[in-house]
């Protein structure tokens, strides 16, 4: 078996389809399973077991598993020391961010590293999928909680207090809350209601005074925008959005001066902390956090 055979057996076994893992590999699922096809013939042993509902591996592939990884992370190694060798800041960046973080830090900020160093070129993910450093699925990740795995440099950018906003409109309309469930509500949807702030939130109130869940930032910001409901944000990211703070009685006060703040980390495989396109980015983006704060 070569490095190509291996990962086609890890990526299968990853995806558990085909189409799964023509989509990872950017082929089409034909070719992919002509290549099984192929490797299962040259090895003379059956590998994945074929259904409907996907594939499942064959006990020799549980066993080849652990030996594969072992190969990809050698076939890693070698980029990784290939890219150490980059002596100028220019080519692709790939930065992978929650979507709040990509729109409203990243997005109004790429001008300006682009100016400084109109050689790079970037690709944001902006998605709460995590992204595998390990595996050079991104350069750079921004993620609002810290990895605890992985051969990685993290640095903390910042953490911020949630605070609830809602349209000028809305707030004025309201005026000083203190029950929670007199406010119309929008917050995540089901795929991230495990967040903080959206476990918490689905806690304090009635299911009908939450009017919309979205996995969008952007829909919720702008719903709210709107004056549909009330939000939960960091304070820093909803100053640029054109949205008021809903003023708290005294108890709310109390309630919210206990909520866990908001935080930002950054994180990069070691072995790339230091090639030069990726400590461009990694060094702006430090800067751009400091001026951020300072102006919210």
């Amino acid at each position: 078996m070569n490095w190509n055979d291996m990962q086609l057996v890890l990526v299968l076994a990853r995806e558990g389809s085909i189409a799964g893992a023509a989509q990872s590999l950017k082929v089409n699922a034909s070719t992919i399973g002509r290549r099984l096809d192929t490797l299962e013939q040259n090895l003379g042993v059956h590998l994945f077991d074929r259904t409907r509902h996907g594939i499942h591996p064959t006990a020799i592939v549980e066993r080849l598993i652990p030996h594969a990884e072992l190969a990809e992370k050698a076939a890693d190694d070698f980029v990784r020391l290939t890219e150490n060798q980059e002596t100028q800041i220019e080519g692709l960046v790939r930065i992978t961010a929650p979507p709040g973080a990509a729109s409203e830090f990243l997005g109004f900020r790429l001008i300006g590293l682009h100016q400084k160093y109109p050689n790079l070129q970037f690709q944001v993910d902006a998605s709460i999928d995590y992204l595998d450093l390990s595996r050079r699925e991104a350069d750079i990740a921004l993620r609002i909680q810290r990895p605890q795995s992985g051969d990685l440099i993290t640095k903390k950018l910042g953490a911020w207090s949630i605070v609830i906003f809602a349209s000028p409109e809305y707030a004025s309309e309201v005026g000083q809350v203190d029950d929670l469930n007199a406010l119309r509500w929008i917050t995540w949807g089901p795929s991230l209601e495990h967040l903080n702030d959206a476990g918490w939130l689905s806690s304090q109130v009635r299911p009908e005074q939450i009017i919309l869940r979205s996995d969008s930032i952007d829909t919720q910001v702008n719903a709210a925008r709107s004056g549909l409901g009330a939000i939960l944000l960091p304070e820093s990211y909803a100053v640029a959005d054109g949205l008021a703070k809903i003023e708290l009685g005294p108890q709310l006060k109390s309630v919210f001066s206990r909520f866990p703040k908001s935080g930002l980390w950054m994180a990069a495989h070691r072995a790339l902390r230091h090639v030069p396109r990726v400590a461009a980015v990694w060094d702006f983006i430090l800067q751009e956090v400091g001026h951020f704060e300072a102006s919210t």
